[in-house]
């Protein structure tokens, strides 16, 4: 068999099979980044997430190659029964082995999808809290307020509670403390209002809330609400705390969570209190000593009417100190001396002996 031959029956058979392959790949190939290019257009233009809508690109993109592939291979000849039972048990396995994966991936779809939370939100999954920084296909990441970065399965998080803090516009802050029985529940009341009268951070309506809200073990429990935006709650949050507590301490009214009270009789206060006032006294006396122990008062050292030495302190050992004292005798202050005392020269003349001064 020559050459031309083999070259004719080749492309009878094979050669033109090959080009009309080549063909459906080109046109498809070109035909997909079409479609995907209108595709994404269209979920950019819609309200999807950015997560969701490249997800689903790569899947529209992966469907349409695959069926590509099928196209082409139905038209070499090969069987496709053969392949697409081979496919299917090969994607069978892969199911199984990535189970939990495929888990997390269909949740990530439906969390993109119901939005139960976007980027920004306050939420609680669990016994985790944070802020969301991003939500993934497979997970979804949360910032806490130490600036950790916990990052949740998605399946936990469908198959949780979720709770959105931030979903409302409004936030309210609960605080419960206890006071002591017999407390003035209406003095309590007008305390409290009185102190966030002018709050610019609480909102006026819905109104702030206290009351009695239960008996506890260590006296009336009343429970205080009041609400805020949703962007100021932690401002609100410890400005509540810290105007509660002031406005309770100055109007003398005892907070008494978790405190155990001892009533003492008659006898027993006053032995208490003269305890403390005992204590206090000492407390005062060691201090005066330590402060003395430092303390110099100023002496003028005279001689009758005439300045004999400038101004020099002495330790301070006196009950009260003088600012200055008038010592006539300043010998008494003065240092024993080692020196000798010089004796008179006596100086001889002509005319006899005479003390030289």
């Amino acid at each position: 068999m020559d050459i031309a031959t083999w070259f004719n029956e080749f492309w009878e058979t094979t050669g033109i099979t090959l080009i009309k392959v080549l063909a459906i790949i080109v046109f498809g190939i070109l035909i997909i980044r079409i479609i995907m290019r209108y595709t994404k257009r269209a979920l950019m233009a819609s309200s999807l997430e950015t997560g969701l809508s490249s997800f689903l690109l790569s899947v529209i993109k992966a469907v349409l190659y695959i069926l590509l592939i099928f196209l082409a291979l139905s038209t070499l000849g090969v069987s496709m029964a053969a392949f697409i039972a081979a496919l299917s048990a090969a994607g069978l396995a892969i199911v199984l082995a990535l189970k939990d994966s495929l888990s997390n991936l269909a949740s990530g779809i439906l969390i993109l999808v119901n939005k139960p939370f976007v980027e920004g939100d306050y939420i609680q999954v669990g016994t985790e809290e944070g802020t969301v920084k991003s939500v993934r296909i497979f997970t979804t990441q949360i910032e806490t307020y130490d600036k950790k970065i916990i990052t949740l399965p998605n399946q936990s998080i469908v198959n949780g509670n979720v709770i959105n803090y931030t979903s409302s516009p409004l936030r309210r802050v609960d605080i419960k403390f206890c006071v002591p029985f017999g407390t003035d529940q209406q003095y309590v009341k007008e305390v409290v209002k009185e102190a966030f009268k002018d709050n610019k951070i609480a909102l006026k309506s819905p109104e702030l809330y206290i009351n009695v809200d239960a008996y506890d073990e260590h006296g009336l429990l009343f429970a205080f609400r009041i609400w805020g935006k949703s962007e100021d709650y932690w401002d609100l949050y410890a400005d509540a705390y810290e105007k509660l507590t002031d406005a309770l301490y100055k109007a003398d009214i005892q907070i008494t969570n978790n405190l155990n009270i001892v009533t003492l009789s008659e006898s027993e206060r006053a032995g208490r209190k003269s305890q403390l006032k005992q204590a206090y006294e000492n407390k005062q006396r060691q201090q005066q000593a330590e402060s003395k122990k430092s303390k110099k008062t100023k002496v003028e050292v005279m001689d009758g009417e005439q300045k004999v030495d400038s101004t020099i302190a002495v330790a301070y050992s006196e009950p009260t100190a003088l600012d200055t004292s008038i010592i006539t005798q300043p010998s008494a202050l003065l240092e024993p001396s080692d020196e000798k005392p010089q004796t008179k020269k006596k100086k001889w003349n002509l005319w006899g002996r005479k003390d030289e001064k």
